[in-house]
């Protein structure tokens, strides 16, 4: 008898946590969909036009290492 209310207390409270979990979640309303049509971008979508790389962000990307730094990390020229 003790088991089979064990059982169903755990079957109400899996019933209760997926309703709150289908009440909690964002509809596909308030989002716009990307990928609807990957060739074209969404009307206001931001546009990376440039990027300056000043002494702050090498500072920032190299945390960590010190100088002489490893050439394998030139690649950060063309990041």
């Amino acid at each position: 008898m003790k088991r089979r209310a064990l059982h169903t207390s755990g079957k109400r409270f899996l019933i209760l946590a997926a309703g709150l979990l289908l009440t909690s979640a964002p509809r596909a309303g308030d989002y716009p969909v990307a990928g609807v049509n990957p060739h074209e971008r969404l009307a206001g979508a931001p546009v990376v036009e440039g990027v300056t790389k000043g002494p702050r962000w090498y500072e920032q990307a190299l945390t960590g290492l010190e100088p002489p730094y490893p050439s394998s990390f030139r690649f950060l020229e063309d990041q």
